[in-house]
């Protein structure tokens, strides 16, 4: 099944595409160039490993006078998912947080000119990029099985973590899970299945932009 899209209400979490962590997989998906090389190497640490029981939060939603820019920064980060990890609005800011991935990103917010919004944080990510993020995570799912078991999949909206939803989880599925660079949270229970996030239309079971199982 493939591709929800985002829409304007707030910004982007995403589904897998592939790549993984163990040697051949980093080998024949490597991260793009210009991020940290620790990506590649991270080792594995199952403290990183989070399990939350019951459904995924939904995202916080920017005033309406601001939906606009959500639906631009969405599909600048969509665009280019090589540069930016991801895009979240915070309340207590009232700003949207920009997680950069590229020393390419600042130069695509001033031509996008939203360099100098005062609605626009810009940090740098976890390390990886939307679409780097997403090959570790399918290719992790794929190799584990959760693929098969799991309601959904992505990076977090915020794109400062990787999310999962499956009913249990094992101890082979969380070494596995373990193997990626950066934090899992991991949503447990028998009432993990088709759930919407908020932002996101669904088109298949999974609510993360760009694609689902």
């Amino acid at each position: 099944m493939k591709s929800s899209r985002v829409v304007a209400s707030i910004a982007v979490t995403v589904v897998a595409g592939s790549a993984g962590m163990n040697g051949s997989v980093a080998r024949d998906l490597a991260p793009d160039a210009h991020e940290s090389s620790a990506v590649a190497s991270a080792a594995p640490d199952e403290s990183r490993v989070q399990t939350v029981r019951g459904l995924p939060p939904t995202a916080p939603t920017p005033p309406a006078a601001l939906e606009g820019l959500a639906s631009e920064l969405a599909d600048l980060v969509d665009f280019h998912s090589a540069d930016f990890a991801g895009v979240t609005w915070e309340p207590e800011a009232r700003s949207f947080r920009l997680l950069a991935a590229s020393p390419e990103s600042r130069l695509i917010l001033r031509s996008a000119q939203l360099d100098d919004n005062v609605h626009v944080i810009v940090e740098e990510g976890p390390g990886w990029s939307l679409r780097s993020g997403q090959r570790m995570l399918e290719q992790v799912m794929e190799d584990s099985g959760l693929a098969r078991r799991a309601s959904m999949w992505g990076i977090s909206t915020a794109g400062a973590h990787f999310e999962v939803a499956v009913p249990n989880l094992n101890a082979d599925e969380r070494a596995a899970l373990a193997e990626l660079p950066g934090t899992v949270k991991v949503y447990i229970g028998e009432s993990v299945g088709m759930v919407e996030t908020v932002g996101v239309e669904l088109i298949d079971p999974s609510p993360f932009a760009g694609g689902g199982r």
